[in-house]
């Protein structure tokens, strides 16, 4: 599979967490498992839970790669890391969607890579194996700009292996 066509149209159409999901259905993610999850279950801390209006698993790919969808009262640095704190340390790739009101949509990839090493320093007493690497995506809902449909294209799911490297 190729990377998905994409208009401005599809951007423009994501109003409600259907639309979003539907976007990624036709990037090739599996959107059959929708589900709608309690924060707690998600273990995200309870001084967060109260900015969660609603969380919900759009696509999941095998139980390795999943895209939840979290409707909060404001998009903030602190609710970005309140969250890849909370999903830190399941096996899990997740790619999360956040948004206030669907005018914004912030896609936030938690990519685990391995800590490095280095021979130079002797190893710390509590020392990280895995580091957690954001990679981020703001969409403009209403006026979606070209680098960001190309972005958008590149996130179709095009791996036959779903063990296969993100």
């Amino acid at each position: 599979m190729l990377d998905a066509e994409l208009t401005p149209r599809h951007v423009q159409d994501l109003a409600d967490a259907d639309a979003v999901a539907a976007l990624f259905q036709r990037l090739g993610y599996d959107t059959e498992r929708r589900l709608t999850q309690s924060p707690a279950n998600l273990g995200i801390a309870e001084a967060l839970q109260p900015q969660i209006r609603r969380c919900k698993l759009i696509a999941d790919q095998d139980g390795l790669l999943q895209v939840y969808l979290f409707e909060v009262k404001s998009v903030t640095q602190a609710a970005i890391n309140g969250l890849a704190r909370a999903l830190r340390n399941p096996i899990e790739q997740f790619l999360l969607v956040l948004t206030s009101d669907y005018e914004q949509l912030h896609s936030v990839l938690l990519e685990r890579k391995q800590a490095e090493v280095r021979p130079d320093r002797p190893p710390a007493p509590i020392q990280r194996q895995v580091t957690l690497h954001r990679r981020t995506l703001n969409v403009e809902r209403r006026h979606p700009e070209r680098v960001t449909l190309r972005v958008l294209r590149r996130l179709t799911y095009t791996e036959a292996d779903a063990l296969a490297p993100l």
